[in-house]
């Protein structure tokens, strides 16, 4: 009501706030403030005749190294501090697949670093640097040509289509561990698909089959670039840009790569953290502690 007052229309607040006007309410709480928002703040509402909370996504809690959070102890990870050393989506991710969704959970440096290493660079970005480099090496960068595709191709692309449906059901009702799982499956997927194919041996007798293939699994990549943006933004867009894919709505379709498409500068998504990194950050973790 103060925002809409502030803005100069009064009446602004009510489309969000009136019951009956078919607002759809995501409330995102700790498990701690659970009775206070399940029971006394819809009476309020309800009181008040407020559209009550249509969906209510509480977490558990977080520790950090075998301890709980503290701000007041310096105890904690700070974003300022993390983004001076280290990937935000690669943090943004470990959070996701390994967050207190359903249960208490410890965050550690050891996790984070054999997580990421092995699911985000290993997995995911080698698949994206492979398929790309190879294509920039024996396609002169340019999108090869589909010719008749096979059984497995088809698999593979089906998978990457029915991704989107199941990763936005679980968007939808909150279940983001879920959701991610998904997209890492087709990401294994595809690597499946490669290791099969074996497009670089394949090129050197067949080069429209090889094509084929990389045809295949660019348009995977093109599909990753928009299953991945929910939870790391800033990679989805670096991929987008390997791709040359560019323009608006981006994320309400998926992007066709044609043949002939010529692709941007390559480089790896991901790169790996070195096991020090471990050591160095939980030295400076209980550096900062305030006792």
């Amino acid at each position: 009501m103060e925002l809409a007052r502030q803005q100069g229309d009064s009446e602004a607040w009510k489309p969000f706030w009136i019951r009956g006007d078919g607002v759809t309410a995501y409330y995102v709480i700790g498990k701690d403030n659970i009775p206070f928002h399940t029971l006394m703040w819809p009476f309020i509402l309800m009181a008040r005749g407020f559209a009550l909370p249509w969906h209510i996504v509480s977490s558990e809690y977080l520790g950090l190294e075998g301890q709980p959070l503290s701000t007041s102890k310096n105890w904690a990870i700070w974003a300022p501090d993390y983004l001076s050393r280290h990937d935000p989506d690669r943090l943004r991710y470990y959070l996701f697949a390994n967050g207190p969704e359903k249960q208490d959970v410890d965050f550690t440096w050891k996790g984070f670093v054999e997580i990421t290493n092995s699911e985000l660079v290993n997995n995911y970005s080698n698949l994206v640097y492979r398929v790309l480099s190879f294509v920039q090496k024996k396609f002169d960068g340019k999108i090869p040509e589909s010719h008749e595709l096979r059984a497995g191709d088809n698999e593979l692309l089906l998978q990457c289509a029915t991704t989107f449906g199941k990763v936005g059901k679980f968007i939808e009702a909150t279940e983001f561990r879920h959701a991610i799982e998904e997209v890492m499956t087709l990401v294994q997927e595809a690597n499946r698909y490669m290791s099969h194919e074996e497009p670089w041996t394949v090129f050197k007798t067949d080069p429209a089959r090889a094509g084929t293939v990389l045809n295949v699994l660019l348009q995977v990549l093109s599909s990753l670039s928009v299953l991945t943006e929910p939870f790391m933004p800033f990679q989805a867009k670096r991929l987008r840009d390997m791709l040359q894919i560019h323009g608006e709505n981006l994320l309400w379709q998926i992007p066709k790569l044609e043949s002939g498409h010529e692709l941007g500068v390559i480089s790896m998504l991901f790169l790996r953290l070195e096991p020090s990194v471990v050591a160095d950050e939980e030295q400076r973790l209980h550096a900062q502690v305030v006792t």
